[in-house]
């Protein structure tokens, strides 16, 4: 096969113009290529941002004094074969390291594309439903003074199918905002879009897996590596939604006296919440009202507050104390808390955090959190007269939650979980977990090309690109996601160019999971919390 030399040109300076993009525009100093030692271009997804590295001789000070080059100028480079040296980086120099011998000088430039801006700005944004573009594009326009995301009048920022119900920042890297937005806006029913800065400087977002690249790969390929990795898989899920369950769903227990016992008579009353409330009262010194519950209130994801209305009635001036027990196991090991309320006489609501980390509960015994058995409401009476009305008693604030998982291994769990704000069900989250147990428990598929002779011609293999590959003897026909592409030019008449491409399975769009049809439900609803 006859392919043109390798060839490139490097141009560095001060000046820069964000409106010119055409290939033939240059800034600054051309690098002559005898001066070039090495030149490494390392394009990559914006996971890594692609970079740079260029060796020069700087013999009499010449890239010190006669053509100074300093951090933040801008770079160009273009790397192709015979005439055709298409751009395929522009960035700026971050790093200048000076490297002197009696006789001999060097001077090595590194630095980063132009997307660095992404990695130094912190945003601070309110957005309620937005799409997932307009949210992309606004962050652009706001927060970084290169990238444009126009390419002769054509968007490069392509539409989701997403709508947020609300984005909230406060001082929050831009890459952080840029990767939660990427990870999570679907398009036809596929979950995960794409970003890089291309060629020419300008910013792309796409969905994954819809861009194909032009270049064939067909008999240049020099050397290849092509490996399964299981550092991916995950095989047991735990999803977690909105911190809105509460126990009871709605306000039954007060609404009858089915579970309920006492020391003394109860009833039903008019109540403040619902059509009744359980009253109870007598003649008893302490009356009390309990039912069994089973309660586990370890982790943040569990019940995070008791809730109750409370009405002392009769001879309220005459209550010596009002209590709250929770039996962990049994009345010998509970916790206490002591209604230091001063409302008397008429309906007042308490919110009482739970769980090991609140401090509004006093232990008597050995109780335990994670064994909650009863609940126990109670007044102490001095002259053994009078009673409590109780209304809507629930525990509330935890998170819906579900579990997933395709366990063959006991000895091989691999776990993960995930909270989701707008998730509003335990069927909601079931649904998501198995979406995220589909796309994890299998292998990710890894594969490295090197070549020596690939004339790509005015084309680009760009990071995001779906490139078709063919190995015979690995049994692999199939097109891999482009993860990185490094350029290496040297002495050496050659240009070596590595591929780094994967494959991972598609996460689907949580509605095909309830095999739903209509195309006008693929928007997902997310908040994203940083």
């Amino acid at each position: 096969m006859s392919v043109g030399l390798p060839d490139c040109k490097v141009y560095v300076g001060e000046q820069y113009n964000r409106d010119h993009y055409s290939s033939d525009y240059q800034i600054g100093i051309q690098i002559p290529n005898e001066d070039m030692i090495k030149l490494r271009a390392h394009i990559a997804m914006m996971e890594e941002t692609s970079s740079f590295e260029l060796t020069l001789y700087n013999f009499d000070k010449q890239y010190i004094e006669t053509y100074p080059i300093a951090n933040k100028d801008f770079v160009r480079i273009f790397i192709g074969r015979g005439t055709v040296l298409p751009q395929v980086f522009q960035g700026k120099v971050e790093e200048i390291d000076a490297e002197s011998e009696a006789m001999y000088h060097e001077l090595t430039l590194k630095g980063r594309c132009i997307g660095e801006d992404l990695y130094r700005r912190l945003v601070t944004e309110w957005w309620q439903n937005i799409k997932g573009e307009v949210a992309v594009r606004a962050l652009l326009d706001k927060y970084c003074t290169f990238l444009r995301h126009q390419r002769n009048g054509v968007e490069l920022i392509e539409d989701t199918d997403t709508t947020y119900t609300e984005l909230d920042y406060d001082k929050t890297k831009l890459k952080d905002v840029l990767d939660f937005i990427a990870k999570t806006a679907d398009k036809a029913g596929v979950i995960g879009y794409d970003y890089r800065v291309e060629y020419d400087g300008l910013f792309a977002f796409f969905a994954r897996g819809t861009k194909t690249s032009p270049i064939s790969l067909t008999d240049v390929i020099k050397y290849s590596n092509y490996r399964k990795t299981v550092h991916r898989v995950r095989n047991r899920i735990y999803v977690y939604g909105a911190a809105e369950k509460m126990l009871p769903a709605t306000d039954i227990w007060s609404e009858s006296l089915v579970g309920w016992e006492s020391n003394a008579p109860m009833g039903l009353e008019t109540g403040i919440v619902g059509n009744y409330c359980v009253s109870v009262g007598g003649n008893f010194s302490t009356v009390y009202l309990r039912r069994n519950v089973s309660l586990t209130l370890l982790s943040n994801s569990d019940y995070q507050e008791l809730h109750y209305w409370m009405n002392i009635q009769n001879f309220p001036l005459h209550t010596k104390s009002r209590k709250v027990k929770l039996y962990a196991p049994d009345e010998g090991n509970r916790f206490e808390y002591i209604d230091n309320d001063t409302t008397l006489g008429t309906w007042y609501e308490k919110r009482i955090p739970l769980g090991p980390k609140s401090k509004d509960w006093v232990e008597i015994g050995s109780p335990d959190w994670g064994d909650i058995t009863t609940l126990h409401f109670e007044i102490t009476q001095e002259n053994s007269v009078g009673g409590f009305w109780l209304d809507d008693p629930y525990f509330g604030k935890a998170r819906w939650s579900a579990i997933a998982e395709a366990i063959t291994d006991p000895r091989d769990i691999r776990e993960m979980t995930e909270t989701d704000e707008e998730l509003h069900s335990d069927a909601e989250c079931a649904i998501r977990a198995e979406a995220l147990l589909d796309w994890l428990k299998d292998e990710a598929e890894l594969l490295t090309l090197q070549t020596e002779i690939l004339d790509f011609g005015n084309n680009h293999i760009q990071p995001g690109d779906m490139q078709p590959v063919v190995l015979p003897n690995e049994n692999v026909n199939k097109s891999l996601r482009v993860l990185s592409v490094d350029y290496l030019l040297g002495e050496e008449q050659e240009l070596p160019i590595a591929i780094e491409l994967g494959k991972e399975t598609p996460l689907l769009a949580d509605y095909l999971y309830r095999l739903r049809k209509d195309t006008s439900i693929m928007a997902r609803l997310k908040k994203g919390v940083f």
